[in-house]
């Protein structure tokens, strides 16, 4: 078989596990890369920021509630039924909010929902338990959810691709090897 000849048998191949491994190094770099953002996000579920000072509203809208071990940790300080929270704009006076206290859900971090009075930037608390996370506020992204997603595709279809390519690429070896025995 002449040189020409082997080098495009191997290209198949080669290019397989060349795209594998691209796809899985960029998995796994998107994953750390969600695990980083993830700890300077501003969300109930990443508990090593705290709520930010204003998130973005707009009166008439539904909004969540949100603390750290969500039902959970507000029952242990009080009862979800007599929350007392408000809303203060930027620049204004605060004002009562009228929250639906959750009482059995399967969002974990979600105590109550609100519908906001005002629209721009506002600062949420309620008195029993400080400042609450809005993680629905107008123009909140996930990034670090984003990321996650974006590895999951990446490893979902590299993973599976790079055993392909390696066990094909075994398969050639034997072959090779039991030809030269032969």
């Amino acid at each position: 078989m002449a040189v020409s000849d082997q080098r495009a048998a191997r290209a198949p191949g080669t290019a397989r596990t060349v795209t594998a491994a691209v796809l899985v190094v960029l998995g796994v770099a998107a994953w750390v890369l969600a695990a980083v953002r993830a700890r300077h996000e501003p969300r109930s579920y990443s508990a090593s920021s705290p709520p930010p000072a204003y998130v973005a509203v707009t009166a008439g809208r539904q909004y969540s509630l949100d603390t750290p071990g969500g039902l959970a940790a507000v029952n242990r300080v009080i009862d979800p039924q007599a929350l007392h929270c408000t809303v203060t704009p930027r620049g204004g006076t605060a004002s009562s909010l009228t929250v639906t206290p959750e009482t059995n859900t399967k969002a974990v971090h979600e105590i109550g929902t609100f519908y906001a009075p005002v629209t721009g930037q506002a600062h949420v608390a309620c008195a029993q338990i400080g400042d609450v996370y809005v993680d629905d506020a107008d123009g909140a992204t996930d990034v670090a959810g984003l990321l996650r997603l974006l590895a999951t595709v990446l490893l979902t279809v590299g993973v599976p691709l790079a055993i392909g390519a390696l066990s094909a690429r075994w398969a050639r070896r034997a072959d090779h090897a039991g030809s030269v025995v032969a």
